[in-house]
């Protein structure tokens, strides 16, 4: 198995999918939902670290110029829109209960049939069920352990 494969694996079991699941729960609840998936990746350690797990709370935060934040997310100039697009959505998420905002798509809120889920890189992004194929398997291979 391949490195890419495996780390692929673990991200989707540990990470997306629990997200995955807790959404399906709160809009089971009529509870509102936005997804959304951080994928504008990290230079560290040449870039091997790809998007990793919580990278995204300094652009949420908009403390990218931080000289301790820059050694994670690097200088490229780009990262300055992203991270004020993040921050404007979740400031608007706090204040009103929706993240839409100008500079980012529509985001639909999440829901069964759709899956909109907002994919936060240079060009943000929304993409329906993005993940498609993982997100069967492993429903299937949590059913299967359900009956056992």
């Amino acid at each position: 198995m391949s490195r890419d494969l495996y780390n692929d694996m673990m991200t989707f079991e540990m990470f997306t999918y629990p997200s995955i699941y807790l959404s399906e729960c709160q809009v089971r609840h009529d509870a509102p939902v936005w997804m959304y998936r951080f994928d504008y990746p990290s230079p560290m350690l040449d870039g091997h670290m790809r998007a990793y797990h919580a990278l995204e709370i300094p652009y949420v935060w908009n403390t990218i110029s931080k000289e301790e934040v820059v050694r994670i997310t690097g200088d490229a100039p780009e990262r300055f829109a992203l991270a004020n697009a993040m921050h404007r959505a979740w400031i608007a998420f706090a204040y009103n209960g929706d993240p839409n905002i100008p500079e980012l798509p529509k985001w639909p809120q999440y829901d069964l049939t759709r899956r909109a889920t907002m994919i936060f890189n240079t060009q943000s992004e929304v993409v329906d069920d993005p993940n498609r194929g993982w997100r069967m398997t492993w429903t299937k291979a949590v059913q299967r352990l359900r009956k056992d």
